[in-house]
């Protein structure tokens, strides 16, 4: 799914992969929330992940996939790119 998210210091955010929860949610019950710390470099690329919160039965690797799939345009201020660091959280919850 497509995502806009304001400029003024904060990345631009043009396409955003949702991590597949897969059969381990279902089979092992895990639900719960990933969080992590992302650097949006000035040159459009993802930079450090951080792992701030982990879950189970790879979803924290599914999540930390998905962020490096994240197409975006740099933040900017004053008309420069510039990286930026942005707390990121994903939920995997059983329906």
């Amino acid at each position: 799914r497509d995502v806009a998210v304001e400029q003024g210091g904060k990345p631009y955010v043009i396409r955003l992969k949702a991590p597949r929860e897969g059969e381990t949610v279902i089979q092992d019950e895990v639900q719960g929330q990933v969080t992590l710390t992302v650097v949006f470099r000035a040159d459009g690329q993802i930079g450090n992940i951080v792992v701030l919160q982990k879950l189970d039965g790879g979803l924290t690797e599914q999540a930390a996939d998905a962020v490096r799939k994240i197409k975006f345009l740099p933040a900017e201020i004053d008309g420069k790119a510039v990286d930026v660091t942005r707390t990121l959280f994903y939920n995997f919850t059983i329906y």
